[in-house]
């Protein structure tokens, strides 16, 4: 009995393992689909930036530089 625990065990992970697996797999592939056409929303067609990066008072200086890398 303790062995058909631990078989259906195994097989219940590598299941888990397998879906995770596949939802990581397209979530990277809709990322990857999604880079052509990444700065048309924040770059015109003549490549000005247009756009605002606004950080709150209580931003911290990582969000500050991040920010600042965008702009």
């Amino acid at each position: 009995m303790d062995m058909k625990k631990a078989i259906n065990g195994i097989a219940t992970f590598i299941m888990v393992a397998l879906v995770a697996g596949v939802m990581m797999v397209s979530t990277v592939s809709g990322v990857f689909a999604q880079l052509d056409s990444l700065p048309a929303p924040f770059v015109t067609s003549d490549g000005k930036f247009d756009s605002y990066v606004v950080v709150g008072t209580m931003g911290s200086v990582d969000d500050v530089a991040v920010g600042m890398d965008v702009a």
